[in-house]
């Protein structure tokens, strides 16, 4: 059996999307040695649209390289490479496996991907880790009823995926609504790992006030008005923010919050600093719940944080804290972001926020682990 995996972004570049990917390929590896598994990628980097080369995968999974095209344009030239991007890559894992497990990046990815694994009967799962063409309408690129999208949206539905693979329920459901459900489907959230408490940082030990993190992407699915709102609400007595995000509305946040006496400022937050922080911040605005899914929830429960989130209550992120946080919702009002802040100052609301976020991420990694044996179970098949 010949298993390939297919996205944009690989590992040593660290795109969620692409280490989510490189640890399903090890974790298949390692449960299928029967099977070869291959991760096809344009290596382009996550942040600087540089290329990243790519090697093999804890030595065990190997990784077919396809040359990006103009990975670094902007705009419409960017979209226009990246749909080629998906066309060859398509093109590429549909010759060589049996069995496709495709992320959505490159952007649209799906399209392609249904047409090349219906001409040559390669069985498809897709792991839906934003939806297109849905998150060009949530981005304001096209409207809800542009007739380009309705067309994407009805090839979609017709050469749908053999699989669904979706990270929460509620984009299950959103999956299921828009393109039917007479497909298996499992769930296999991501951001989640194991690792054991680091010591605190220098810092942390002589630092009184509350220290609340946003690390990573701060893109098109994130509100830097509602992250730089929660911080001139702050106390700088009482708060302290270490932002380290990256993305297209990075830039707006520094520039609003350049100065700020409560806020550090850092190109990558590490691990201890995630650790040892009270909480940490996510960003997701209206109109993206289910089109994204935020990792950074389940990394900051992963951490035993937890996290105050700026977004759709009806999101998966915000689902799966039960309790382990504080909700402020999109559009966020002074009123809302005061009390969160005043819960989080609260050495009781926080003891108790900690300790369900210990318990998300127990829970979490169970839901993976169903979902990991289901998928295992599905590939298999094929060969009974």
């Amino acid at each position: 059996m010949r298993i390939a995996l297919v996205n944009r972004f690989c590992p040593p570049d660290p795109a969620p999307t692409g280490l989510a990917m490189a640890e399903l390929a090890a974790d298949l590896a390692a449960a299928m040695p029967e099977a070869e598994v291959r991760i096809f990628t344009t290596g382009g980097s996550y942040r600087n649209g540089g290329d990243v080369a790519a090697t093999d995968i804890d030595g065990c999974v190997g990784v077919t390289r396809v040359p990006p095209v103009g990975f670094g344009a902007r705009g419409v030239g960017r979209l226009v490479a990246s749909l080629i991007d998906g066309r060859r890559l398509a093109a590429r894992a549909t010759a060589w496996a049996d069995t496709v497990i495709s992320l959505t990046d490159p952007p649209l990815q799906g399209f392609w991907m249904g047409r090349a694994t219906r001409r040559r009967r390669v069985r498809w799962a897709e792991w839906t880790m934003d939806l297109y063409p849905q998150a060009f309408v949530a981005a304001g690129l096209a409207g809800a009823g542009n007739p380009i999208v309705g067309a994407l949206a009805g090839a979609q539905r017709r050469r749908a995926p053999d699989l669904d693979i979706c990270l929460g329920p509620a984009q299950l459901d959103h999956v299921r609504r828009d393109r039917g459900n007479g497909r298996a489907g499992l769930l296999l959230p991501t951001g989640l790992f194991d690792s054991e408490p680091l010591d605190p940082p220098d810092w942390r030990r002589t630092e009184s006030r509350r220290v609340l993190a946003y690390a990573g992407n701060l893109g098109e699915a994130h509100s830097a008005d509602s992250v730089a709102r929660l911080v001139e609400r702050a106390s700088p007595e009482r708060f302290l923010f270490l932002l380290a995000p990256h993305g297209s509305r990075a830039e707006a946040l520094w520039r609003r919050l350049e100065g700020a006496p409560h806020v550090q400022w850092s190109e990558r937050l590490d691990a201890s600093a995630l650790d040892h922080a009270d909480a940490h911040i996510v960003s997701l605005r209206p109109g993206w719940e289910h089109v994204c899914v935020p990792s950074k929830a389940l990394s900051a429960f992963s951490r035993g944080r937890p996290v105050l989130f700026l977004g759709p209550a009806e999101s998966d992120s915000w689902r799966f804290a039960c309790g382990a946080g504080w909700l402020v919702p999109e559009p966020p009002t002074d009123a809302a972001i005061d009390a969160a802040l005043a819960s989080v100052a609260d050495p009781a609301s926080l003891a108790e926020a900690t300790e369900a976020a210990v318990a998300a991420h127990a829970r979490l990694a169970g839901i993976r682990a169903e979902g990991l044996s289901r998928l295992i179970d599905w590939l298999r098949s094929a060969r009974r």
